[in-house]
């Protein structure tokens, strides 16, 4: 097995020339993991806690298939494992506290598991930071630390701000303790679980039906014995006065001359993409812009970050004729829109959810003469334009929770290159609802 995995980092520009006045290019990295060859017992061990939400709303087959969920997890732990499980509802229990997965312990934690119910209201916060503390707590040297967080419903108790949210997963990431969350049913918040999940290090999934909490969660068991890489960075270094924009759902930390881009765990085999606007300000022709893509991971169960090699992206200053000639690279130009359509689509998402429908419709109005320019005469991103435009047609009409919830996940995994773990699921029946597929 190779226990120091090299991840692949690629990058290219929509076009390799810029004015002196400026202006903006498109930068596509991505990255890709080694197929690596692990069986049970050679994968690091796991301090995993799951996180369960156990408010009233979670009453019934819901609580009862996540309450499955967790024994199953429990059944497939090995005994170098311990496993913690929270619930949250007005008060958070912890029901199992870092046990070690031997046959005892595997047949105590179902024990208690067993016992989880229904109960009053929804402090989420609370709960996940207990799971997040617990995973960390019971990590020996060498350990994985996770959390799975299962919730279907807004949270009404104790911290609900998105943005402290999406503060505190980070700096448990930054802990080295990495956060997954699974939305159940029509009626949770993809806000907060997003925020969690996306500054966290981990992935975001929707369970629609009670009867998918199952395979997700053994699904993102399954993911996290195949981690090849944590933590994975990207560093751009660039001259002062160069705007970094990045498209999608990345957790960014800017300075006026660099910016780090979190693109969270990568498994065995899988690959990410970040795409990047630089705006660029005024320059003298014959000068070089140049930024300086800097990689970085930490290997599956290690502590310190392994450097990869750097990148140089090079954008030329020309006069305006020879700016006016250039092809731009049409396989990058389409990575742009389509990750420029799905960002769209998860702002849009957000501000329905905040009641601000109309609002998103008009951002998306707006929006529009500037994606068709970019696209114009590029092949393959015609239907691109005319998805958005349908899409904004379809935000003139109500939105149901079914919807909203499938739209905010899909266009998050598809930013990312993110695996859907449901079977049953199809991403283009999602996107000929929202008008994005014909």
């Amino acid at each position: 097995m190779n226990s120091d995995p090299k991840l692949n980092f690629n990058a290219r520009a929509d076009r390799s020339l810029i004015g002196a006045q400026g202006g903006d290019r498109h930068i596509v990295i991505d990255v890709e993991a080694p197929r690596i060859e692990r069986d049970e017992r050679s994968a690091p061990p796991l301090s995993l806690a799951l996180v369960i939400d156990a408010s009233g709303s979670m009453s019934g087959e819901r609580i009862e298939m996540a309450k499955r969920a967790a024994a199953e997890v429990a059944a497939s732990l090995n005994e170098n494992d311990r496993l913690s499980v929270v619930s949250f509802a007005s008060e958070v229990l912890t029901h199992v506290d870092g046990l070690p997965m031997d046959a005892a312990g595997r047949d105590r934690a179902r024990a208690e598991i067993g016992k989880l119910g229904p109960r009053g209201c929804t402090d989420l916060a609370a709960g996940w930071a207990t799971g997040a503390g617990l995973a960390e707590k019971h990590a020996g040297k060498g350990f994985q630390k996770r959390v799975i967080l299962l919730s279907d419903g807004h949270a009404n108790r104790g911290e609900t701000d998105p943005e402290i949210l999406g503060l505190k997963a980070a700096e448990m990431r930054k802990r080295g303790v990495y956060t997954s969350a699974v939305g159940i049913g029509d009626n949770y918040s993809p806000i907060q679980l997003n925020v969690i999940a996306e500054n966290g290090g981990g992935q975001i999934h929707r369970a629609a039906r009670p009867g998918q909490i199952d395979e997700i969660v053994t699904g993102e068991l399954g993911q996290i014995r195949e981690i090849a890489a944590d933590d994975v960075k990207i560093r751009l270094r660039f001259r002062k006065g160069v705007k970094i924009e990045v498209l999608g759902p990345f957790p960014v930390l800017s300075e006026d001359e660099s910016a780090e881009i979190s693109l969270g765990s990568l498994i065995s085999g899988a690959s990410r993409r970040v795409v990047v606007k630089a705006g660029l300000p005024l320059g003298a022709e014959g000068e070089t812009e140049e930024i300086r893509i800097e990689p970085g991971w930490i290997p599956a169960g290690a502590q310190d970050l392994v450097a990869g090699e750097p990148i140089m992206i090079g954008l030329h200053r020309v006069p305006v004729i020879e700016l006016a000639a250039e092809t731009p690279d049409a396989d990058v130009v389409v990575a742009v829109a389509t990750a420029w359509r799905d960002a769209l689509v998860l702002r849009a998402t957000a501000m329905i959810e905040d009641g601000a429908q109309d609002e998103a419709g008009e951002m998306i109005q707006k929006i529009i003469p500037e994606f068709s320019d970019y696209c114009r005469d590029v092949p393959g991103t015609a239907k691109l334009v005319q998805g958005l435009k349908r899409f904004r047609t379809r935000l003139r009409s109500p939105f149901d929770n079914y919807l909203l919830c499938e739209a905010s996940v899909a266009s998050s995994k598809g930013i990312k290159f993110c695996t859907e773990l449901r079977q049953d699921f199809q991403l283009m029946d999602v996107q000929r609802e929202l008008g994005l597929e014909e």
